[in-house]
């Protein structure tokens, strides 16, 4: 975890590490990469990453982190208001049987 650790502090927003470039480095399938990337982001390490720059890197500046901190948590509400109509739906469609 080190190895990328330091791979993602010498990255940018352009030059970011690809996740094909983490999957070849260590040799793991693309979930395996994903994986160490939420392990650190879980370890408290303000991991970037963007659909626009299709790479990873350490957050450089507080503007880069509040930007990177808004989209990740709108997706986590986006995913909450989706669970929340989905148990809606399941329990109304029970009751109206």
């Amino acid at each position: 975890m080190n190895a990328l650790l330091v791979m993602l502090e010498q990255a940018s927003r352009d030059k970011p590490v690809t996740r094909e470039r983490i999957r070849g480095m260590f040799r793991v399938s693309d979930r395996a990469a994903r994986e160490m990337i939420e392990r650190l982001r879980d370890s408290g390490y303000p991991v970037i990453g963007t659909s626009d720059t299709r790479g990873y890197w350490i957050a450089k500046n507080e503007e880069e982190l509040l930007m990177f901190l808004r989209n990740y948590t709108a997706k986590a509400k986006t995913i909450q208001d989706r669970a929340d109509k989905m148990c809606q739906t399941f329990y109304q469609e029970r009751m109206d049987v």
